[in-house]
């Protein structure tokens, strides 16, 4: 299995325990405006009835909004604190681990993630994009860019080693996999974000 560098595995299981109510906060916050902004792409690049998956499902917020859409979703998360949570928004959750997803080749029309791969150093990024390109038609990544105000002030909290990305550097990672790169700021977000489709 794949050992994370920048945050234990155990420290997600303490993150989605938490009833704090500053994670409950954050968690409405995405409900409410930025899983819209952020299911987006993952809507334009597949159909009712594509399967999807979205690697670091969390809570499995975006899952239930993918279903409602027509798609078939599946969720991939290591924490089992996650997963419990997230099969109360889906059914098709999938315990393991994001470099070694249980799923023949091209099993999907899109895998997604969002606050994932920011905790990653480029070797594990890249390694997590190969297996992510292996599974799926489009690789749908979303993750804090450096302009983000979270750079001095992190509401969340979850990693204080996280990663803050320009348009370069995350082009150059996509592009160690994918000739077909789009990235953008997602202006919408208040630019906290950033995104990047891989496409083969």
């Amino acid at each position: 299995m794949t050992k994370l560098s920048k945050i234990d595995k155990s420290g997600w299981d303490d993150y989605w325990k938490s009833r704090s109510l500053k994670r409950k906060f954050i968690e409405f916050i995405r409900k409410i405006y930025f899983s819209k902004i952020f299911i987006r792409d993952v809507l334009k690049y597949s159909e009712p009835g594509d399967r999807i998956i979205e690697a670091g499902c969390g809570s499995g917020t975006y899952l239930k909004l993918f279903e409602g859409s027509g798609r078939i979703a599946f969720g991939l998360d290591y924490s089992p604190e996650s997963v419990k949570l997230s099969k109360i928004n889906c059914d098709n959750i999938i315990r393991a681990d994001m470099g070694e997803i249980p799923a023949k080749d091209r099993s999907f029309k899109v895998i997604f993630s969002q606050g994932v791969m920011e905790h990653f150093t480029d070797e594990q990024f890249n390694r997590f994009l190969k297996e992510q390109k292996r599974v799926s038609k489009h690789v749908i990544i979303i993750l804090p860019c450096k302009w983000s105000i979270w750079r001095i002030y992190d509401p969340i909290g979850d990693d204080p080693n996280k990663r803050f990305f320009s348009k370069k550097k995350l082009t150059q990672l996509m592009k160690t996999e994918f000739d077909d790169v789009k990235v953008r700021y997602m202006w919408e977000s208040g630019m906290l974000s950033m995104i990047a489709i891989g496409s083969s």
